[in-house]
């Protein structure tokens, strides 16, 4: 699995941002833990029983945004990579038990550093937005995506086998190479998949996956390409 985009580092990790959200949604945590317990022993008088349980709201709610904040990629509006891989490990486990099936699919944008070199930055920030509105527009409530590279996003099909990998890369596909209503221009990407299985590692599922969106790349991009190789079975 590559690590490095095509415009530079993968998907860079603001760390300091992610300590502070973190730690703000810990501590919001910690008050809402407390004021509960509280509010259960009756050591709160009656009359700021209501003004304590809206506090508790009020910090619930801080803390599930700064969980969101710290989970999420700021310029896609996808999960962090640390995010996608806890869901596959979950996604996994669950194939380990109940042989649920699903697969990941890999899409990595065509050419992005060309995007970069000749129109600049903000065009490749547009291209790179434009790619992740398709992918959320195209999936599931059920699935899961995330960007995981500078130029590579990823995405977890849940209950899906090869021929509905090979549907939703295609309607990706489409909608990426479409302009968007905003007039953002469209943007060619490949894809690759690979099934994912109870008996292989995420990191064996996600490098079959990379080995195919390669294979699409080599074919000239702008496609997918399934894997035919067991994830377990990879070097």
């Amino acid at each position: 699995m590559h690590a490095v985009g095509a415009n530079g580092p993968a998907q860079p990790v603001e760390a300091h941002e992610i300590f502070f959200h973190s730690a703000q949604a810990i501590g919001a945590w910690l008050f809402i833990i407390g004021a509960v317990m509280r509010l259960e022993l009756h050591v709160v008088p009656s009359p700021q029983r209501a003004e304590l349980r809206a506090a508790v709201e009020e910090q619930r709610q801080l803390a599930d945004s700064a969980t969101k904040r710290a989970s999420q990629d700021e310029l896609t509006g996808l999960a962090r990579r640390w995010r996608f891989d806890e869901e596959l490990e979950r996604q996994v486990a669950l194939a380990r038990r109940d042989d649920t099936p699903g697969t990941v699919l890999l899409v990595d944008v065509d050419d992005l550093k060309q995007i970069n070199d000749t129109m600049g930055h903000q065009a490749g920030d547009a291209a790179l937005r434009h790619v992740a509105a398709a992918i959320h527009e195209q999936i599931r409530a059920s699935d899961f995506a995330g960007r995981i590279g500078g130029d590579e996003f990823a995405i977890i099909l849940t209950a899906a086998g090869c021929d509905d990998a090979a549907a939703a890369a295609a309607r990706i596909i489409a909608a990426a190479t479409r302009p968007s209503p905003a007039g953002e221009r469209g943007t060619s990407v490949s894809a690759g998949s690979a099934p994912i299985s109870g008996f292989a590692s995420p990191a064996d599922i996600l490098r079959c996956a990379d080995v195919a969106l390669y294979t699409a790349k080599r074919n000239g991009g702008n496609c997918h390409v399934g894997s035919e190789i067991a994830p377990a079975t990879i070097a």
